[in-house]
């Protein structure tokens, strides 16, 4: 195997598989969130929730028809609420 993986700090995972086996050991790898799952969530829902309504109120302001901000506002959240306690797969169509 050698030091090269060392200097460049890069190892395949067949190198990574035979220095566990030499060590006894099992390799395990998996991804990590660098934020709360709910924070994602969150932040999914509230960006789906945030297009779906502007989009509606774009239509609505061409028709001079648009809503004030904070009613605006306040279908985004009830909205990105409904997203929350659906099916969270519907987050990432």
């Amino acid at each position: 195997m050698g030091n090269c993986w060392r200097a460049e700090g890069r190892i395949t995972l067949a190198q990574l598989r035979k220095l566990a086996e030499g060590l006894d050991c099992e390799v395990v790898y998996g991804l990590v969130p660098r934020h709360p799952l709910q924070k994602i969530l969150e932040q999914q829902a509230n960006e789906i929730a945030r297009k779906e309504v502007l989009g509606v109120a774009h239509t609505m302001a061409l028709e001079e028809q648009r809503p004030d901000d904070a009613f605006v506002n306040k279908r985004i959240e009830e909205r990105k609420l409904a997203l929350l306690s659906g099916s969270w797969s519907k987050l990432w169509r």
